[in-house]
């Protein structure tokens, strides 16, 4: 994954407020716009396996050595394509990988437009193509039929032992053929049999000759695009349009050849594909039909495509579709080695020092266990973790494993599962012994029941994880639980508890429950040694084990008796209302947006804004409860903003709101420089402040913000709106550089 290339030997030892720039990226999501800028200067890449296996496979292509369906005995021959498929999870560098083949192929290949990379997530094959052609452009595709055209003029004038001429703009194509009086109709012939190869339809090669007509490029350009066929094509039998995914596949055959062909190279990255024939139109046996002839376009025309996408893609496709991919790389997680790699080259890139500090030794192992070596979490892990180590006064602190559980916890949202699996995790550390419970009734969707125990002390401590410990009734279960289970208990929540509760709670169980926080390894193991430590050995005398019990039951009637408090809801609902109309005052006081942007920068700030707007969007139940009567009406507003990290996440959300604004208006100013003065330069330093604010208020903080989203029933692996936004913040310096740069025509 990676890493800015702003090194410039920032300090790594600190000091007292010494901020150290962060050598890790908080989204790791590939830039796009790398290709064709050096982009491992940029980023850090590891050199894994299975990049090294693909590109191995890229060279062996560009060098012609390729085996597609040429025969073992035929020898290495051009002309030959091959299809290499990347699969693997979200986070893998699946992305980071295609981006650096397609930016390798460009430096191989003399044109730019023989490596394209694309994006299928946004639609169907229709979608795709478009995009293709807006890559190639009208321009170059005439360019490319004429260089077919000279292809034949010049084997003509051979045939005709005619001398050799310079040929080298196509536009003397004409001119040579009437000097030597060679029948253009001929030659014209011969380029529709190449362009007729890879399909059956005469529409698409009676269209790319029309292409060497002098004015009629815009009318084939139209068709192309989907347009209705002028009369040019209709009156050569064009009537067809291009208006459906099973045309765009048969038309993106036809320019794969195009640009293949001619003994040339050309090689085509198409993204995410895993859901393309979900989102195309038409019958999936047809899509996969025309789907399997343009990869065996890829092999007849000598085109390399490369696709990507997650486990499933493959075992999706039909076997007469498979067995047309040449190569298949399966992209796992990063090693322990990747790890430590990784950490070196992005310190030595960012601190010019290739060393493994600030990291305690064997950092690596407990790394790859929270993140199971996924790329993109390895390298925001790191990230987070490299802020919580300069979070203090005085000179950074040494990221240990305790540091990382705390990085890991801020970054994931826990859920009842995640917290129990801690719990198992922490035993199994130590060689303790875990098994599941069920000994309260219902359901256990709100709880998870364990015992822990050690060798010798087999009954151990018993574990109760709670998903809340707000009102009456979670008291109640933890009551029920203390008079159903002897012995030492140990009450663990996930989220924070109210005071109330925890207090009652702490009646029952003669201590107060264990909170899931950034410490709460270190607290889990502390607090289960010592129950441990003083559990029972053996038979102990039956009048201790008869005293414990009854203290355990004095404690469950003391609750009884007394009852427990509900949470302060009315307080709770109050601070909803304040909330809310702090949101509405800063909108009616918010100057007015500068509008002085071209559309494509503002578009991307727009696009922030609007997500942060639908982070934050709960005023609908807000008003739900305030529609209904009696005390109770506030409860539904209980699991959305019942816990602090939610609250802090809305907060998080208004600094980000201001950050974009800023930002936006300081944008804006460029623009709005003197020719002179708004330099590139200029326009990377706004960038950079953007990066630095976001790399102290991580966009991460976010995520709790995912309990306000509305809840909807989404195809699997669906982006939710939290993904979005948090892609689209931690992305924006980068995307509005790269946009801004591009209007205003400056390199």
């Amino acid at each position: 994954m990676s890493t800015p290339d702003d090194g410039e030997g920032s300090d790594m030892s600190g000091g007292a407020q010494a901020w150290r720039r962060n050598p890790f990226r908080p989204m790791a999501v590939a830039d796009t716009g790398l290709i064709g800028h050096y982009p491992d200067r940029a980023e850090v890449a590891v050199r894994t396996g299975a990049r090294e296996d693909a590109f191995r496979h890229l060279d062996d292509y560009l060098g012609g050595a390729q085996v597609g369906d040429q025969q073992a005995d035929e020898g290495p021959r051009r002309g030959v394509g091959v299809t290499i498929v990347l699969s693997g999870d979200y986070g893998v560098g699946k992305t980071h990988l295609a981006i650096r083949m397609v930016d390798h192929a460009r430096t191989v290949l003399d044109e730019d437009v023989r490596a394209l990379y694309l994006v299928a997530a946004r639609g169907g094959f229709l979608s795709l193509f478009r995009q293709f052609l807006a890559e190639v452009t009208e321009a170059e595709l005439v360019r490319q039929v004429q260089l077919y055209y000279l292809d034949a003029v010049e084997q003509a004038m051979a045939d005709a032992d005619i001398p050799p001429s310079e040929l080298a703009d196509p536009a003397d194509v004409s001119r040579m053929a009437r000097r030597y009086d060679l029948l253009e109709s001929g030659l014209t012939r011969k380029v529709q049999q190449t362009l007729a190869a890879v399909t059956d339809d005469p529409a698409f090669t009676t269209a790319m000759s029309l292409l060497l007509e002098d004015g009629l490029s815009k009318p084939v350009w139209d068709w192309l695009m989907g347009g209705e066929p002028g009369h040019h094509l209709r009156n050569r039998g064009v009537h067809k349009r291009i208006d459906d995914d099973l045309a765009a596949i048969e038309a993106l055959s036809v320019l794969a050849l195009l640009l293949g062909g001619r003994d040339r190279r050309f090689v085509l990255a198409v993204d995410e594909v895993s859901g393309i024939f979900a989102r195309s139109n038409g019958p999936e046996e047809q899509l996969m039909e025309a789907f399997r002839t343009l990869l065996e376009a890829a092999g007849r025309s000598g085109a390399c495509f490369i696709l990507c996408g997650l486990p499933d893609f493959m075992p999706y496709l039909p076997q007469r579709v498979s067995v047309r991919i040449t190569h298949h790389l399966r992209l796992g997680g990063f090693t322990e080695a990747d790890i430590v790699e990784f950490i070196l080259t992005s310190h030595e890139r960012t601190f010019g020092r290739r060393e493994f500090a600030p990291f305690s030794a064997g950092a690596e192992r407990t790394i790859r266990d929270f993140t199971k070596g996924n790329a993109r979490a390895v390298a925001r892990l790191l990230h987070q973790a490299f802020l919580l180590a300069d979070a203090g006064a005085g000179a950074p602190a040494p990221i240990t494993d305790e540091l990382l559980y705390q990085a890991a916890y801020e970054l994931t949202p826990p859920t009842i599962d995640t917290v129990a699996e801690e719990v198992r995790r922490v035993a199994a550390q130590r060689g303790w012994q875990v098994r599941e419970e069920q000994v309260l009734p219902g359901a256990p969707g709100a709880r998870v029941e364990l015992r822990v125990s050690s060798a010798g002390r087999e009954d151990g401590c018993a574990v109760l994880v709670l998903r809340a410990l707000l009102s009456t009734k979670d008291v109640d279960r933890v009551r029920d639980w203390v008079a159903a289970v002897p012995g030492p208990r140990l009450l663990v929540t996930v989220g924070n508890p109210s005071s109330t509760a925890a207090a009652a709670a702490g009646d029952l169980l003669g201590a107060e429950p264990l909170v899931h926080r950034g410490s709460f390894g270190t607290d889990l193991a502390a607090a289960l040694h010592n129950v441990l430590a003083l559990a029972p050995q053996g038979e102990s005398d039956p009048l201790d084990r008869l005293s414990a019990q009854v203290k355990d039951l004095t404690r469950v009637v003391a609750g009884i008796s007394a009852g427990s408090r509900e949470p302060d809801l009315r307080a709770l609902a109050e601070e909803v209302a304040d909330r809310v109309a702090g949101r509405l005052t800063e909108a009616t006081e918010r100057p007015a947006r500068p509008e002085t942007l071209p559309d494509s920068v503002a578009a991307l700030f727009e696009r922030a804004e609007q997500l942060l707007v639908e982070l934050t969007r709960f005023d609908d139940r807000v008003a739900e409860s305030f529609r209904r009567t009696g005390y109770d009406a506030a409860a539904t507003l209980r699991p959305l903003l019942g816990e602090s990290r939610v609250r802090l996440a809305l907060g998080a959300a208004d600094v980000f709101s201001r950050f974009v604004r800023q930002f936006r208006g300081r944008v804006a100013e460029w623009f709005q420089a003197e020719p002179d003065r708004g330099s590139a330069a200029d326009l990377r330093e706004i960038c950079d402040v953007y990066e630095a604010m976001t790399d102290h208020v991580a966009v991460s903080e976010l995520a709790p913000l995912a309990a306000l989203a509305p809840r909807r029933a989404g195809a699997i692996g669906a982006v939710t709106p939290i993904e979005r936004a948090t892609e689209s913040l931690g992305s924006l310096a980068a995307d509005v550089r790269k946009a801004a740069l591009r209007v205003a025509g400056t390199a």
